[in-house]
Order: structure tokens, then C-alpha cells, then sequence
């Protein structure tokens, strides 16, 4: 299975349906859970068979030996609340165990999709506005080696735009069919994990704990793996490199966001050893020094 391969492995708006089912039915046989989404008399059942399935392998259901399906073990009761799917399924989708394999082209389980989260979110933020395949796949073949393509086809790179903006990684600013780099909304549902109790975290430690929260982000797992190969190519439309300790364009813009909301406020203590900045249009301007952040509940 591959997660952006919609019409093999399922769409976001019948995992939504499924989640809901089985919170308020806790059990359901597989025929019964597939009839109610996808009533044979109305429509095709191949989306939401195929969600199942793929929702299943990652670890969101349980099919059990008779046909019967459950919300997995897994997801603890505090999680079973129809608001808390997005925060379950990105878990579910960025765990290492659903990505053996970033370049993996068959079999992949959630390893497309994190490959090209990864690399998106590694673009200018302030610039990057992806609309069709077209320009998507120029991009990501000027900046990465020859044969490791960040998507396959047009099909996966729409799958791609659906699961990004359902999963708080983007947003459509301009026009529809656009997704630009955008982790605002997944960074703010994984704030409370990360503070815990705490009011504060030094800049550093932060974005330290932001990046095994969500390994796509600047210096997570997965985004060092896609960032080794786009410093490896050189030339008039490389990847710009930043200086260390200088935030990615996406981080910063979401950062930058929440500060203005007063959820996640930043500033910059006088006598502060460690800073980390704030980056701008291009990577070249840079908005701000940063030593800490607090937690606005």
C-alpha cells in the first residue's frame, strides 16, 4: 500500500466516516462498516474498502479474524474523540514503523507521503505555491539527485495536496488547486504533548522536542535524510542552504503565526547564549532572534 495512492489505498473524507462509525458503534462486521459508508445501491465501496485497509496496516483499525472492526488497542480511550483523528492519523503516519523506507516504491506503507512532506516543507514558504503536477515536478527534479524522485506521478502528487492539508502541513492561500508550505496546524495540535506541564522551553530545546513530535520539521529524522540530498546537488536552482541555527521559511512562518495569535508566544532574553532566527522571503532576510518560547494554554 502506498498513503497518496487515492484511488488504490483511500481518501481522508471515508477515514473520517469509518472513525466516527466505530466511536459510536465501539464494533461493526466488516460488511455492516463498509454498507454504511458506501451504501451498495448508491455508490462504488472501493473507497472505503480501501481505506479500511490502508488505515488498518497503519495501524488506526483492527480487523479481526471473524470480519469484525474495532478502533486498535493502540489508540487509547482519552484519544477516542472524533476531534482528535487528525492528531492520531499523523501520528500513525509519521511513525518510523511506517517508514522503513523513504525511497521505497512499492509497499511504502506512509513513506510517500513523508518523503514528500519532507521536501515540501523544506521550500520557501514565503514563495512556494504548488498547483499542478507540472510545476511540482519540475521543482523537485532541479533540486534532487538523479532517480530519486519525490513523486511518482500526477495521481500521488494529488494525493499529496488532500493528505498535506488534512494533516495541518499545508495551505491553499491563493487559489484552490494550490498548497503552500504551511505546518501552522500541526504544530499547534502537538503543543500540549510537548510542554507537558511546562510553561517554557528554552528556543533550542523546543524546536528540538518540535522535531520528534514531527520528524518533518527542521532537524527531524526524516527531513535530515531529504535535506542530505538536496545539500549534495549544486548549481543555478539548487536548494539555498541556511546558516545553523537559522529557521526553515515554513517553520518560521508558522511560528510567526502562532505568536500573532497568542498561543505560542516567542522573545529574546538580553543575556541568551543560544538563539535561534527567524528566516524571511528567499532565506536571506532574517525577521528576528528567538531564545524562547511559552506555552499560552
Amino acid at each position: 500500500m502506498s498513503l497518496l495512492n487515492r484511488p488504490s489505498d483511500g481518501i481522508y473524507p471515508v477515514l473520517i466516516a469509518i472513525f466516527q462509525l466505530l466511536l459510536n458503534r465501539k464494533s461493526l462486521s466488516k460488511e455492516q462498516l463498509l454498507r454504511l459508508c458506501a451504501p451498495p445501491e448508491a455508490c462504488s465501496q472501493d473507497h472505503a474498502n480501501n481505506t479500511l485497509n490502508t488505515w488498518s496496516t497503519l495501524g488506526l483499525f483492527d480487523v479481526k479474524s471473524d470480519g469484525t472492526v474495532t478502533i486498535h488497542a493502540d489508540v487509547v480511550g482519552s484519544d477516542r474523540k472524533p476531534e482528535n483523528l487528525r492528531k492520531i492519523a499523523r501520528r500513525l503516519v509519521l511513525d518510523p514503523r511506517n517508514n522503513a523506507d523513504l525511497w521505497a516504491k512499492e509497499e511504502s506503507r506512509s513513506a510517500d507521503f513523508t518523503l514528500g512532506l519532507s521536501w515540501f516543507l523544506a521550500q520557501d514558504s514565503w514563495t512556494t505555491e504548488l498547483g499542478g503536477w507540472n510545476q511540482a515536478e519540475d521543482l523537485s527534479l532541479r533540486q534532487m539527485p538523479s532517480g530519486k524522485a519525490v513523486f511518482q506521478n500526477d495521481t500521488r502528487w494529488s494525493g499529496f495536496k488532500d493528505w498535506a492539508s488534512y494533516l495541518g502541513f499545508g495551505c491553499n492561500p491563493r487559489f484552490a488547486a494550490g498548497i503552500t508550505p504551511d505546518p501552522t496546524e500541526a504544530i499547534r495540535d502537538s503543543l500540549p504533548a510537548i510542554f507537558g506541564k511546562k510553561k517554557s522551553f528554552p528556543a533550542k530545546d523546543f524546536i528540538r522536542h518540535l522535531a520528534e513530535v514531527l520528524p518533518v520539521l527542521d532537524d527531524g529524522e526524516y527531513r535530515r535524510q531529504v535535506e542530505a540530498l538536496l545539500r549534495s546537488q549544486d548549481g543555478q536552482h539548487a536548494w539555498k542552504v541556511l546558516p545553523e541555527g537559522q529557521l526553515s521559511t515554513s517553520l518560521s512562518r508558522a511560528l510567526i503565526r502562532l505568536h500573532e495569535e497568542g498561543v505560542l508566544r516567542y522573545s529574546l532574553k538580553a543575556d541568551s547564549v543560544h538563539r535561534m532566527k527567524l528566516t524571511g522571503r528567499g532565506g536571506s532576510q532574517v525577521l528576528g532572534d528567538i531564545s524562547d518560547f511559552s506555552y499560552q494554554r
